[in-house]
């Protein structure tokens, strides 16, 4: 069974990004100058995690993906319409492939914003805490 983890899912996400807009600069750092468009720059967001019993994790992480286009608007529509099809399922980089959960996308500042959950389980057993025993000592 694939162990599945925040980086093998981004590594999923680049990779989709790559295959399908090979003129794109893609980017899972923050830039601090010189980003030339079209661009996409890819990241988690946030992670949800509850456990279902002893051996088993629901993890729920979100990524972000932003593009910026080279020619506006209708740009953003197009590239949409791409990424909510490629994005649906993701490869991963250790075999095996996740489903998109929860997708939506946004357009404001003539740039497409679009989030996603690749919900997945952890297995494993969880760590048992014992409490320490105290003794009661009563006195008649």
């Amino acid at each position: 069974m694939v162990q599945i983890n925040i980086k093998s899912i981004l590594d999923g996400i680049t990779l989709t990004l790559r295959k399908n807009f090979p003129d794109c600069q893609i980017h899972t750092e923050k830039v601090e100058q010189g980003l030339a468009e079209p661009a996409f720059i890819v990241c988690a967001v946030m992670t949800k995690r509850s456990p279902i019993n002893m051996n088993l994790t629901r993890q729920i992480p979100r990524f972000n993906i932003t593009y910026i286009p080279l020619e506006g608007l209708n740009e953003c529509y197009q590239v949409q319409e791409t990424l909510l099809n490629i994005l649906e399922i993701i490869p991963l980089s250790q075999g095996g492939s996740i489903i998109g959960h929860d997708i939506s996308c946004q357009i404001s500042d003539e740039m497409l914003n679009l989030s996603i959950s690749y919900n997945h389980n952890l297995f494993g057993k969880a760590e048992e805490i014992y409490m320490e025993t105290e003794k009661i000592i009563q006195e008649a």
